[in-house]
């Protein structure tokens, strides 16, 4: 699809100061350098507890991720400009994450996050392009110690939903509550 535009590209999730390294020639980067909590859904769900202290429902915290989306190739082919192009116009093409593409994702990593519920997740996760200014990505690059700059854009993830493995036993129901209102 999108990386066949050069040959031998790849998509990879490292730090952008082992990119060009190895056997990583060309192709294009995510790193997720921030997470931040999600205004939309911030006090959707705060943690509850019965008088006990015992869980009434599953905490919940909604964040955004925002990654660095890095092209890297031969510059003198303007492989980087090619690749983050085409990767530009693939996310575009398809903002919102389908449930199919989570699960094959998740099923890729099962180790890490067998179990996730998010391809069930509504809403969706959207992948947004955002705007940095010159100064928010130059902080971003010097984060990573006499690393040259390399061509970059950033997306936000969002929302994606967190909840601790915390099991809520079931209530019993209130029953009937009868008032005496001292009537006959």
């Amino acid at each position: 699809p999108a990386m066949d535009i050069i040959p031998g590209a790849r998509v990879t999730t490292v730090r952008p100061d082992t990119l060009g390294q190895g056997n990583q020639t060309r192709g294009v980067n995510l790193f997720l350098y921030r997470i931040v909590p999600n205004v939309d859904y911030r006090n959707m769900d705060t943690p509850t507890r019965y008088i006990d202290g015992s869980l009434a429902t599953v905490p919940t915290i909604a964040v955004n991720l925002h990654y660095l989306l890095t092209a890297y190739g031969d510059e003198s082919h303007l492989e980087s400009q090619l690749l983050l192009g085409a990767a530009i116009a693939r996310l575009h093409k398809s903002p919102v994450l389908a449930g199919e593409l989570v699960e094959k994702s998740v099923a890729q990593y099962e180790a890490m996050v067998g179990g996730s519920d998010l391809a069930e997740q509504k809403p969706r996760l959207e992948v947004l392009f955002e705007s940095l200014s010159d100064d928010t990505l130059s902080k971003i690059w010097s984060m990573m110690f006499q690393t040259p700059y390399r061509l970059s854009v950033s997306y936000c993830c969002k929302p994606l939903f967190l909840q601790p493995d915390a099991d809520v036993p079931p209530r019993a129901a209130p029953g009937d509550i009868a008032f005496d209102m001292g009537g006959t």
